[in-house]
C-alpha cells in the first residue's frame, strides 16, 4: 500500500508540475502515460524526471560560404538545438561580389580607379599610358584581395578560439561550407591552439592533398581533430571553379568534387552518405569522403533533413546507418506496446512479440557499442548496481526496455516541436519587400531568437541520443 501511495503521489506531483510549465499538455500526457504503464518496473524519483547527471554540454560551430548569409545555419541550429550548443560563425567580408572579391578587391577600382580615370581625362595622356594604369590597377586589386582574406581570416579567428581550445576539442565540433573550409584550413595549419572534435566539411574547397596528418595535437598524441566527414558532390560545379581559381588562390582545391587523398589507413572513401565504413570497430581511419552522385554545393541545406539523418549521429560518434538500425528496433518495441500491456504484464503475461524485438535490440552489434547492446547495457548497469549472475541480466533487459520507451517518447517530442515551430514560421512577421519578393534574405530567414520553444520538450529530445537513453534508463532501475 505504501508503494501505490508512493506512486500516487509521484504522479500527483508530475502532473501539478506540468500543468505549470507544459502548456500544450503533450509532454506531460505522454510521460504520465509512461509512469503510469512502467511505474510498476522502473521507478522515477519524486523531484527528478529528466537526467540528474552533469554532463558538458557540446558545441557545434557553424561557417557559411560566400555569397551567404548563412541561412542554412540558422536551420542547423534550430534542429540542433535540443543536442548542442550550436554557435553560429559569420563573416561579411564576401556576402556580395564574392567570386569577384576573392581575386580582385573592387575598392581598388571604385577609389584609385576613378582617381586615376579623372586624372586621365584632365591631363590628356596618351592611350599607353591608360593601359599601363589599367593594368596597374589590376594588380592592386589582385594583391590587395589577399589582405580582405586576411580580414576574414582574422575575424573568423577571433571567433572560432574561444571555442575551440585543447582542452574543449571532443565537445567542440564543426561543420563548415565552401569558402569556410578554406578559412578553417588556414586556422589549422596556422594556429597550433586551434583543437576541433568531429568535423564536416560540405562543399569543401582544400586541396585533395590538405595535410592532415601534419596537425599533431599540443599533447604530442593523437591530432587537433578528432575525425573528418567530407560530404562529395559529385554535381559540385562551385569546387571545380574554385579550382579553376587555384593558380590565383593558394590553397583551393577540389575537395569537395574528388574527396580527399592520402594513405588508406588514413583516409577512408564510402559510396553514398549514409553507408558504415565496412572495416567497422578496425576503422583507424581519421578521414571519411562520403561521395553523393546528386548533391551540388549547397544541396545538403535544402531544409535540415540531411544533417538530421547524416550530421546528427556523426556529431555523437555514431554511425547514421547504425543509429537508423537502432531507432528501427526501438520503433517495433513500441509500436507493440497495447493499452493492456501493464496490466498483462503484471499478471505474469509477456507479449512474445515485444520479447523478440528486445532480444534482438539486446543482440545487435553496433560500432558505438564496442560490442553488442547487451554488453553496453550490462556495463552500465554494472557500474551502478553491485549485481551479478542472474539478477544482472534481468536489470539489462529492464534497462533495455526503459530506452526504447524513452527513445520512444523523444521521437514523439521531436515531432511535436517540428509541428510547433511550423506554425511559427508560417505566421511570422513578413516585411513589404519580403512578400513583393525584394528583399534578398527571401523567405528562410527567420532569428532562432523570435521563436518559442518549450525547453521541456527539448529536454526530452536529448533522449535520442543512444547514449544518454541507455544512462536515463540505468539511473532509474530499482
Amino acid at each position: 500500500m505504501n508503494e501505490i501511495a508512493d506512486h500516487s503521489l509521484c504522479l500527483a506531483r508530475i502532473k501539478s508540475a506540468f500543468e505549470i510549465f507544459d502548456h500544450t499538455g503533450f509532454v506531460r500526457n505522454a510521460l504520465l502515460i509512461v509512469l503510469t504503464i512502467y511505474c510498476n518496473v522502473i521507478r522515477i524519483p519524486h523531484a527528478c524526471l529528466l537526467s540528474s547527471e552533469s554532463t558538458i554540454r557540446e558545441r557545434v560551430l557553424t561557417i557559411h560560404g560566400i555569397e551567404s548569409s548563412g541561412d542554412w545555419q540558422e536551420d542547423v541550429a534550430r534542429a540542433f538545438a535540443p543536442h548542442f550548443a550550436c554557435k553560429t560563425i559569420k563573416y561579411p567580408h564576401y556576402r556580395w561580389l564574392g567570386p569577384l572579391k576573392l581575386l580582385l578587391e573592387p575598392y581598388v577600382f571604385l577609389v584609385l580607379g576613378a582617381t586615376a580615370a579623372v586624372v586621365l581625362f584632365l591631363k590628356k595622356y596618351s592611350s599607353l599610358t591608360g593601359w599601363i594604369v589599367f593594368m596597374s590597377l589590376f594588380l592592386i586589386a589582385y594583391f590587395a584581395s589577399y589582405w580582405r582574406r586576411s580580414c576574414a581570416f582574422n575575424h573568423i579567428l577571433k571567433q572560432v578560439s574561444l571555442y575551440a581550445k585543447p582542452d574543449d576539442q571532443s565537445e567542440t565540433h564543426l561543420i563548415a561550407h565552401s569558402l569556410g573550409t578554406y578559412l578553417m584550413g588556414l586556422a589549422l595549419r596556422k594556429r597550433a591552439n586551434i583543437h576541433l572534435g568531429r568535423i564536416v566539411l560540405v562543399g569543401c574547397v582544400l586541396p585533395r592533398s590538405f595535410p592532415w596528418k601534419t596537425l599533431t595535437a599540443l599533447s604530442g598524441t593523437g591530432y587537433r581533430f578528432i575525425d573528418v566527414r567530407n560530404e562529395v558532390g559529385r554535381k559540385d560545379i562551385v569546387v571545380w571553379s574554385a579550382w579553376a581559381m587555384s593558380w590565383l588562390i593558394r590553397g583551393l582545391g577540389v575537395a569537395g568534387l574528388r574527396g580527399f587523398k592520402g594513405e588508406e589507413s588514413f583516409i577512408h572513401t564510402l559510396s553514398t552518405p549514409g553507408l558504415s565504413c565496412p572495416l567497422g570497430n578496425s576503422c583507424s581511419a581519421k578521414i571519411h569522403n562520403m561521395f553523393s552522385e546528386y548533391l551540388g554545393h549547397s544541396d545538403a541545406f535544402v531544409g535540415s533533413g540531411y544533417a538530421e539523418a547524416f550530421w546528427l549521429p556523426y556529431l555523437w560518434g555514431i554511425e547514421p546507418e547504425e543509429y537508423q538500425q537502432f531507432r528501427l528496433s526501438c520503433k517495433l518495441a513500441a509500436g507493440l506496446e497495447r493499452p493492456w500491456s501493464a496490466g498483462a504484464r503484471a499478471q505474469g503475461h509477456v507479449d512474445p512479440r515485444l520479447i523478440a524485438v528486445e532480444n534482438k535490440l539486446l543482440g545487435s552489434s553496433w560500432r558505438w557499442c564496442n560490442g553488442s547492446f547487451a554488453q553496453y547495457v550490462r556495463q552500465e548497469v554494472a557500474s551502478k548496481k553491485n549485481v551479478t549472475g542472474q539478477e544482472l541480466d534481468q536489470l539489462t533487459a529492464l534497462a533495455a526496455r526503459g530506452v526504447w520507451q524513452v527513445i520512444h517518447l523523444a521521437a514523439q517530442a521531436r515531432l511535436n516541436r517540428q509541428e510547433r515551430l511550423s506554425v511559427q514560421l508560417a505566421t511570422r512577421q513578413t516585411t513589404l519587400a519580403q512578400k513583393i519578393g525584394f528583399d534578398w534574405r527571401r523567405h528562410r530567414v527567420f532569428s532562432n531568437a523570435e521563436l518559442v520553444y518549450d525547453p521541456t520538450i527539448d529536454q526530452i529530445m536529448e533522449y535520442l541520443d543512444p547514449r544518454s537513453a541507455v544512462r536515463w534508463s540505468v539511473e532509474r532501475l530499482p
